[in-house]
């Protein structure tokens, strides 16, 4: 991974957080760690299908 594709992930992982979490804390990062996960798998597989699916069952485990 360039070091581009590394300040896209954080940049996108920053967000994706703060859209879900807006201040500072636990949650937040766990987020963000979240959108991190997704950011890197994007750039590996460059097919959002895969990311949907992979949120859904993030958001589907959060339920249980």
């Amino acid at each position: 991974m360039g070091q581009h594709q590394r300040w896209q992930a954080i940049v996108s992982a920053g967000a994706f957080a703060s859209v879900h979490e807006m201040r500072l804390s636990l949650s937040w990062l766990l987020y963000f760690g979240a959108g991190l996960i997704l950011a890197c798998l994007y750039q590996r597989q460059h097919d959002l299908r895969l990311n949907l699916v992979v949120h859904s069952l993030y958001n589907g485990l959060s339920l249980i």
